[in-house]
């Protein structure tokens, strides 16, 4: 991405320092996550206690079972984690969406011209590279059992795939990578890089996304994949680049996992190992052709 100012000395959009200018589209998202869970998790409250009322009332005195109980409902709310956030997702693009349009109304304001440098034949290979590269991160995960040293990974997994397979593909491979390439690309990057360089605001950028996956596994693979779909954006010149590429990463995985791909390969290492470098392979390669591509263009 580039922007070049038509006006002598034009101001920056948002300025320096302005913490919420950059954190603002982050906590909103946050926010609507965390009201969606909390208004989830009460309303199936009062559903399951309504249906299983009885067996709640006789367990009100002996806290062994009370706390069985307690541990039944949890395992059943699971399963519409990723539903919720598939709802907080579609509730949250809508208003991403508002502030980028708000971001291009600043800087023609200010004399910012954008420049978008991407076709579509760009777009489908960096589409490839980023999936290819996925595929290569999870087969070191694999190898590494990097799961073991994180119980909270494991935890995540199982909730992430706990819900129908029509509910994953919506929410996982839809609309929750669109809402996290909004923010985390569409405003966060692209914020950042209006002020400083490319390296600064896409290690940053990738920082944030890595952290806000909590966890430690997620937080290695979520900085990795959000610096690369940050240089896809600026390749592109457009959030649609990552988004897709976001959205093909997340199919495959909820595809893989439905049909068990990963356990077939992890029969026999040489199998994963095979896949890993592979993959890195591919993706080192069409790494180098875009490459080629920005210094021809």
């Amino acid at each position: 991405m580039e922007w070049k100012d038509d006006k002598k000395n034009a101001p920056r959009r948002g300025g320096k320092g302005n913490i919420w200018y950059l954190a603002g589209p982050i906590l909103i998202k946050w926010a609507i996550a965390a009201g969606v869970s909390t208004i989830g998790m009460f309303v199936f409250y009062l559903l399951y206690v309504s249906e299983h009322y009885e067996e709640a009332a006789s367990y009100m005195m002996d806290v062994q079972k009370m706390n069985l109980f307690a541990s039944g409902l949890l395992k059943e709310f699971v399963k519409y984690t990723t539903l919720l956030e598939g709802i907080a997702a579609l509730i949250t693009i809508p208003i991403m969406l508002l502030f980028m349009r708000q971001d291009r109304w600043r800087e023609q304001e200010q004399g910012i011209r954008r420049t978008g440098k991407g076709s579509g034949g760009v777009c489908c290979l960096g589409v490839l590279m980023a999936l290819a590269a996925s595929i290569a991160l999870n087969g070191l995960i694999l190898i590494g059992n990097l799961s073991q040293y994180s119980e909270s990974y494991k935890t995540t997994m199982e909730a992430m795939y706990a819900s129908s397979f029509v509910i994953q593909i919506l929410s996982l491979g839809i609309l929750i990578p669109i809402c996290e390439e909004l923010v985390f690309r569409g405003l966060l990057y692209k914020r950042l890089r209006g002020q400083y360089g490319f390296l600064y605001a896409a290690g940053l950028s990738a920082a944030v996304f890595g952290v806000m996956h909590i966890n430690l596994v997620q937080m290695l693979y979520g900085f990795c994949l959000g610096g690369l779909l940050a240089y896809l954006y600026e390749k592109q010149g457009s959030v649609l680049a990552p988004v897709l590429a976001h959205s093909a990463m997340n199919l495959f995985s909820v595809v893989g996992t439905r049909y068990n791909w990963f356990e077939f390969l992890l029969r026999d290492y040489r199998y994963i190992g095979g896949v890993t470098v592979g993959c890195a392979a591919v993706a080192a390669t069409l790494f180098v052709l875009l490459q080629r591509v920005e210094n021809d263009g």
